[in-house]
This record gives structure tokens, sequence and C-alpha cells, in this order.
């Protein structure tokens, strides 16, 4: 009887099968049980070792990786549409602006020409003469241009009797140019008088012609500012509308895309819950 006693304790004991979901005490260590193959890992709930057929560690990696995908590229849709609609409110915001910059133009103050009759402010220039409204500042500008065409062709008229008076062609105002003028010494003074004179009529012509030209030209860009507008209008407006557009596309794509991640992983739901079933 002793001797058979001796002999049982000499024999080893038998090691549990391996089974899924169960402890164990060494990452990476491997077994087999029947037709499964075990590793010894940190289970992806838990975080504790856990023995897990090496089909249920495939799944479960593939399953974390569509997780992970299906999050990056919902990060990418926010990102994205973020872009998109910061262009959309700035677009919105520019024709709300130019709206009211358009509505601001027909009822702004303009300045018509220098209002001589008054007193010189401190720069030395005269006050400007304002007037209310883009038209009525075109009005004003253009009766302006008819009277300074009048001035002008006054002054012309009596540079044309000075000329008859002159004894040579018609020189410009400067000295030197006077200086080719002869005559007796009796009438060199009135003839040097009437060219002064002369030249000062042609400096004034040229230079009320050059005022005129700035005013046609304030003309022409007041009266361009509604087409300025409504072509800022319609670029804005195409923008807002392909935008708006592509931004409506891109989440009818975004959704799709969205739901073949989600349902792909539903569809490995029962695959994983099966080949990782506690106790397999």
């Amino acid at each position: 009887l002793i001797s058979i006693l001796f002999v049982g304790a000499a024999l080893p004991a038998q090691a549990a099968p391996v089974k899924q979901g169960t402890a164990c005490a060494k990452a990476g260590v491997k077994a087999k049980t029947g037709a499964n193959n075990y590793v010894c890992t940190a289970n992806v709930t838990t975080k504790k070792l856990t023995w897990l057929t090496t089909d249920c560690i495939t799944q479960t990696a593939g399953n974390v990786s569509l997780v992970k995908q299906l999050a990056g590229y919902k990060a990418q849709v926010t990102t994205t549409n973020t872009a998109a609609q910061v262009m959309l409110d700035g677009a919105s915001k520019a024709l709300v602006d130019t709206y009211a910059a358009a509505t601001l133009a027909e009822s702004d103050s303009y300045s018509v020409g220098a209002d001589s009759t008054k007193a010189r402010l401190a720069s030395g220039r005269y006050p400007d003469v304002m007037v209310i409204g883009r038209l009525a500042a075109i009005t004003a500008l253009n009766a302006k241009v008819t009277a300074d065409g009048v001035t002008i062709a006054g002054w012309q008229a009596k540079a044309d009797k000075l000329k008859i008076t002159m004894k040579a062609a018609p020189l410009s105002k400067t000295d030197a140019d006077i200086a080719l003028i002869t005559g007796s010494a009796t009438d060199r003074s009135n003839t040097n008088l009437t060219i002064k004179n002369y030249a000062t009529y042609l400096y004034a012509i040229n230079s009320l012609n050059g005022t005129i030209k700035s005013r046609q030209d304030t003309v022409a860009r007041l009266a361009s500012i509604p087409e300025k507008f409504a072509a800022t209008v319609a670029r804005l407006k195409l923008t807002l509308d392909r935008t708006t557009n592509s931004l409506t596309g891109a989440k009818i794509a975004q959704t799709s895309m969205i739901n073949v991640y989600q349902n792909e992983l539903n569809s490995t739901k029962p695959i994983l819950s099966a080949i990782c079933k506690t106790g397999l």
C-alpha cells in the first residue's frame, strides 16, 4: 500500500486545458487545445492578460482598424466641411457688405469741387462743395464741366483777340518766348503786356482743361459704381452657389461612406462575437 501511494505522488499533475477568456500570466505565450491556437495577450476590453484564439486576435485587430478608419474619416469630414462653411460664411458676409456699400454709394456725400466763396482752410485750400447722393454728384459735376466749357470759350475768345494785336506768332507764357518779340521802343512795354496777358489766358485754359478732365474721370467713376457692384454681387453669388452645391454633394457622399464603414462594422459584430466567445 505504501509503495502504491508513493508512485501515485510522483506522477505529474495534468494541466487544465486552455480556454478563451481565461486569465494567463505572461504575454506572448502560446498554447494549443484541440484545433485552436491561443496566445496570451491583453484583452481589448479589460486590458488584462487573457488567452485568446489567433482567429479572435486577427478579427479584433481588423475591427479596431476599421473603427480607427471610421473615426479618421469623420475627423476629415469635419475639417473639410468646416473649411467649406467658413468659405460660405465669408462669401455671405461679403455679399451683405457689398449690398450695404452699394446702398451707401447712392446716399453718400461727394465732393464736386472747391468753394472759392468761403474762407480758405488752414491748409490753404478752399473747402469742398459737398452734395448728397451719387446721381446728384454726377449731375453737379456735369454742370460744372459745362460751365467750365463756357468759361474756356470766353477765355479763348479774349486770347484770340490779343493774338491779333501781337506782332509775332502766338507764344507761350515763358520769358524766353516773350524775349523773342520785337517792336519799336515806344510800344515794347505794351507788346510785352499783351503777350503776358495772352500767355495767362493760355495757362488758365490749359489748367481748366485739366480740371475738366479730372471731373469727367470722376463722373465716369461714379457712373461705373453700379456696374462694379453688380459684377461683385454676381461673382459672390456664383461662389455661394458653387460652394453650397459642392458642400451639399460632399455631405451626401460623406454620409454614404460613413454608412459603408458602419455597415461593415455591424456585419463584423456577430463574427467577432462568435470567434471571440468566452470558453472557446
